[in-house]
């Protein structure tokens, strides 16, 4: 970590890792571009905190980039819209294999990678 510390508390057995993607200090001084996003794959977002939204096409998730946290296949994230109302991905009965219909852009993401997913 460039700056800052992080705690690590045992959950598991086997080794899981935390990869980050982005760089907080663009958030924090404000030097976001379109370039600073990155598409991932909704599936492989499983457990992850960070910035972003779910589209296609920059004007689809420019306008609604926000904070979000990704956890067992669903999505809870609070778009940068004004209306300070929170949206959720909820899939019923999770994704088909192979199949991932959403590209997650990211601007800053933490995620979780468990000992099965590496």
């Amino acid at each position: 970590m460039a700056e800052g510390t992080a705690r690590i508390i045992p959950c598991m057995d086997g080794r899981g890792s935390l990869k980050v993607m982005g760089d907080v200090r663009d958030v924090l001084y404000s030097r976001i571009t379109p370039a600073h996003i990155a598409s991932k794959p909704f599936s492989q977002t499983e457990y992850s905190i960070g910035l972003g939204a779910l589209g296609d096409k920059p004007e689809d998730y420019l306008p609604l980039l926000g904070e979000m946290m990704t956890i067992g296949g669903n999505m809870v994230w609070l778009p940068a819209d004004g209306h300070d109302s929170p949206d959720y991905l909820l899939p019923k009965g999770g994704w088909p294999q192979g199949d991932d219909p959403n590209s997650l852009q990211c601007l800053y993401l933490r995620r979780v990678e468990r000992p099965d997913s590496l």
